[in-house]
């Protein structure tokens, strides 16, 4: 029996459905709830940037040439497992992008929904961020508990950067995150 039975998608799947259903039904307002100063904007933008997929893959390929050098097999692994986690999640989230077409939160044009020319859903960054805070976390989960904390707040702080900078709505980090 697969791990994808009734009573698994009862638990995860519907929950995780309907709160980002309501995320997204509620995008607009928390949107024009948050401060969005210009400073905040761009100090976003710049911490956003540790997520991007260049950021996210001199990090992994750091680590692996660093492992190679010297001969850490652990750390070889990480730098390997965090490319191929990124090629992943890279691939499912333009998938993802390219069937729904959402606009980013600036385009407020008329044009902020679905299917109307987009790339806002889901949060790539959040999404690469993730990934590699999850090898990072499991790799070296018996050296300290402060590796995956410290590896899921930073993802958490990408993740949250790209609401700050005003280029997606809630609702994309949550599910980029989670994927």
């Amino acid at each position: 029996q697969g791990n994808y039975t009734s009573s698994a998608i009862k638990k995860y799947v519907v929950p995780f459905a309907l709160v980002s259903g309501a995320l997204i039904a509620t995008d607009h307002t928390t949107g024009e709830s948050l401060p969005n100063t210009k400073d905040q904007m761009v100090w976003s933008g710049r911490v956003s940037q540790f997520g991007a997929w260049y950021s996210i893959a001199g990090i992994s390929g750091a680590a692996y040439l660093a492992g190679k050098i010297t001969r850490n097999e652990r750390a070889r692994e990480t730098g390997l497992l965090g490319l191929e986690a990124l090629g992943h999640a890279q691939m499912v989230v333009f998938g993802i992008k390219q069937a729904t077409n959402r606009a980013r939160p600036p385009e407020r044009d008329g044009r902020s929904g679905f299917w109307e020319g987009g790339t806002s859903f889901p949060s790539g960054h959040a999404a690469s961020s993730f990934a590699l805070a999850t090898v990072f976390a499991y790799e070296y989960r018996d050296v300290s508990i402060a590796v995956p904390i410290g590896a899921y707040s930073l993802a958490a702080l990408v993740a949250a950067s790209r609401v700050g900078a005003q280029r997606h709505w809630i609702s994309d980090i949550v599910v980029g995150s989670s994927l």
